[in-house]
């Protein structure tokens, strides 16, 4: 015959398995967000690489025709920036620069030497400053900045 208060002591009660459901809830909402929190770091540190890339072959460009680039603040987007600097773009790569803006600063510096000319008079170095900026989002770190001097 079976002890009647050993089997009341067998199994879970109610309370202990919607105790355990509810620790297993938190613990999936912690790790599902911060798995969210990766994938959303993942992504724009991608578009901030693309970006990295895109300034690239345009200082090249602005490289190669700094001579023809006057002073200016323009901002345009990434394929009429490639366009102007006549750097080809493949087909397949045209929608990738949709999502880009360009904002090119171009103005005259003189940078003074710390060793004066031998008739005592200081000289000084006259170069362009060239900022570009992409931007591709609303969020204030969605931007990548580049600056290039090119003597005169």
């Amino acid at each position: 015959m079976k002890n009647p208060s050993k089997a009341n002591e067998l199994g879970f009660t109610l309370i202990e398995i919607t105790l355990a459901i509810l620790m297993l809830g938190g613990a999936l909402t912690v790790f599902l967000g911060l798995q969210t929190a990766a994938v959303q770091k993942a992504l724009r540190d991608k578009q901030q690489f693309k970006a990295m890339l895109l300034a690239r072959s345009l200082m090249s460009g602005i490289e190669l025709n700094n001579n023809n680039i006057d002073e200016q603040e323009t901002i345009k987007s990434a394929y009429d920036r490639l366009e102007e600097l006549n750097i080809p773009v493949d087909e397949k790569e045209e929608n990738q620069y949709d999502r880009f803006e360009t904002i090119l600063k171009v103005e005259k510096i003189l940078i003074p030497l710390p060793i004066p000319d031998p008739s005592g008079l200081p000289q000084d170095i006259e170069m362009k400053k060239f900022v570009l900026t992409l931007t591709w989002g609303d969020n204030p770190e969605d931007t990548f900045d580049i600056t290039y001097f090119s003597p005169l």
